[in-house]
């Protein structure tokens, strides 16, 4: 029997921790996973594992396994592998390089936080050129800028076989942006690109924008936190009414506003391809979820919204209910830390009710407080097709406890519910406790039990006991 995986994350193994492994392994013939995880024995020279590993002859998936021994996996049939927060650094790449010019099963390749440079996006970008295995490539948090970036992108204009590339939290700017867009130009393979958290601005968005006029193969593009306002926004989002491919686009925290909110709604009445958008925390008040709302209407793709963050109460709460009975392909919504108050809850729980799309629910943080968790329990009398609901930090107290919980006595298709930091005490638990006695669809049951006497510890536990038969029951009804 051979090591099929072994874990390596953010260690420093020094020559005489690895002189004992080394030992022991080459005569081992019983290990199928070895977890070195935070163990303080560090830094591994290659030489020295390198001999135990080609006594082993199958390496399926290495995780975190820091740097040197690399050179030696043209000669393992290695997959994937994932060095995170190790001092891998330039040479690392350097030997990790000379591995994927010659392997021929590598596959998926993540070095995260491990300090390459611009120098080890070098190395790494002379390999891809051969390489004709790899299809993902994360490179993120390496500081590679963008000289990296433009390494890493010239070398994908003969590379035709990787299609997710992740180059977050790597400093790129404006000038890495450009990098990225001329080379996305001919590249027709890539299909994934994340560029998260790096300083693009709205020169950056623009650079995009031109990419998504004319590429025909980027179906999924990550830009958060880049700082791209409105006006960036503005960019994108023209490029969208005529971009025939993209069907994800992941715009969380940019503050764009209700201005930009506006573009985006404006691109959704003509666009016919994007069916997930995020929008967390980009500080869109009540004007531009209403422009969102409107153009919702209107598009009929749409499948993932998420305005999470920065909505401010409003009167209006119709766009919520109107945009679930109209978008009956819409599965998950999250809506948490968004204070869409009593108003909008009842509105979500009326449409709640007739839906028989939607089979997730985030409303955490919402202060829905007991009427809340009123509305939300006469809608799980009738709905049919809800199988996880999030209430967490909700307020809602023993007394909305107690309308779940009837409602739980007659709803068969909810299985998890979220209720941490709800100041249930003893009334709350009894009643969860008297619903699970019938109720043999809740295999999922979170809440914290603080403030309950003794008595309400015995109907905690009993609750536990009940949810966890069941989970045997359906364990054994698969």
């Amino acid at each position: 029997m051979t090591i099929t995986i072994l874990g390596w994350y953010k260690n420093e193994i020094t020559a005489r921790g690895t002189q004992h492994l080394t030992h022991r392994l080459p005569n081992n013939t019983n290990t199928e996973r070895i977890n070195l995880n935070h163990y303080d024995i560090a830094p591994l020279r290659a030489e020295q594992l390198a001999d135990v590993l080609q006594t082993n002859t199958v390496i399926i998936s290495l995780f975190s396994l820091f740097l040197l021994i690399l050179h030696i996996f043209f000669k393992q049939t290695l997959t994937a592998l994932c060095i995170s927060e190790n001092e891998f650094g330039e040479e690392g790449a350097q030997h990790l390089a000379k591995a994927l010019q010659t392997n021929k099963t590598f596959s998926v390749l993540l070095i995260e936080y491990s300090k390459i440079g611009a120098i080890g996006a070098k190395d790494l970008a002379d390999a891809l050129r051969t390489n004709t295995t790899l299809t993902t490539l994360s490179l993120s948090g390496n500081d590679i800028g963008p000289i990296g970036t433009q390494y890493i992108i010239n070398a994908l204009r003969t590379n035709t076989t990787l299609t997710t590339l992740d180059l977050s939290f790597n400093q790129i700017r404006e000038d890495g942006a450009k990098y990225l867009a001329d080379g996305l130009r001919t590249n027709m393979t890539l299909t994934t690109l994340s560029v998260d958290k790096n300083e693009i601005g709205q020169k950056g968005a623009q650079y995009f924008a031109d990419v998504l006029r004319t590429n025909a193969a980027i179906t999924e593009l990550h830009i958060r936190e880049n700082g791209i306002g409105d006006i960036g926004i503005q960019y994108l989002t023209d490029a969208l009414q005529t971009s025939k491919t993209l069907t994800a686009l992941f715009l969380d925290r940019n503050g764009i506003g209700d201005e930009g909110a506006e573009h985006i709604a404006n691109a959704l009445r003509t666009n016919t391809t994007l069916i997930t958008l995020t929008l967390c925390n980009d500080g869109i008040r009540e004007q531009g979820i209403q422009s969102l709302n409107n153009a919702l209407r209107i598009n009929t793709t749409l499948a993932t919204r998420n305005p999470r963050g920065g909505i401010s109460e409003f009167d209006d709460r119709q766009w919520l209910s109107s945009t679930l009975q109209s978008k009956m392909i819409l599965t998950t919504l999250n809506l948490g830390s968004n204070a869409i108050g009593l108003t909008g809850i009842q509105h979500l729980a009326d449409t709640s009710g007739s839906n028989t799309a939607l089979t997730a629910l985030n409303l955490s943080m919402n202060k829905i407080e007991s009427t809340g968790a009123k509305y939300l329990a006469e809608a799980l009398l009738v709905n049919k097709t809800l199988t996880t609901l999030d209430l967490n930090s909700n307020n809602i107290g023993d007394e909305g406890t107690v309308h779940l919980a009837d409602a739980l006595k007659i709803n068969t298709t909810l299985t998890t519910l979220a209720l941490n930091n709800n100041r249930i005490y003893d009334q709350g638990a009894v009643r969860l406790a008297d619903a699970l006695r019938t109720n043999k669809t809740i295999i999922s049951l979170v809440w914290t039990a603080g403030g309950t006497t003794a008595v309400g510890w015995i109907f905690f536990n009993m609750i536990e006991e009940m949810i966890e038969e069941n989970r045997e029951r359906l364990k054994f009804s698969a």
